[in-house]
C-alpha cells in the first residue's frame, strides 16, 4: 500500500513538472502575438503598450485600466502629499 502511494505521488509530481511548468517557462511569444506598439493617454499619463491591449472601464475606481489576453495594467493617480512620510524630493533624490 505504501509503495503504491509513493509511486502515485511521484507520478503526479512528475506530470505536474512536465505539463504544468515547462510550457509556461518555455513560452516565447512571437511578434504576431505581442502586436504593434500603441500609445495610450489618460489622466496625464502616457504609456506605450501593444495594440493587443484595450482600454476598459475600471470596476474598482482606477483612473485607467488596460487589458490584454496576457496581462492587465491599472493606473491610480495620487498626489504625493497623500503619501504618508513622503517629502518633496528632487529627481536625483527620488
Amino acid at each position: 500500500m505504501k509503495k503504491t502511494f509513493i509511486l502515485a505521488l511521484s507520478l503526479l509530481l512528475i506530470s505536474c513538472l512536465l505539463c504544468g511548468c515547462f510550457p509556461q517557462i518555455m513560452f516565447i511569444p512571437d511578434k504576431e502575438s505581442i502586436g504593434e506598439s500603441k500609445k495610450f493617454e489618460k489622466v496625464g499619463l502616457t504609456i506605450t503598450l501593444t495594440d493587443k491591449f484595450k482600454e476598459e472601464q475600471s470596476q474598482r475606481g482606477f483612473d485607467a485600466y488596460y487589458t490584454s489576453s496576457f496581462c492587465g495594467v491599472v493606473v491610480l493617480k495620487e498626489e504625493f502629499t497623500l503619501k504618508e512620510g513622503m517629502a518633496e524630493e528632487s529627481l536625483e533624490e527620488y
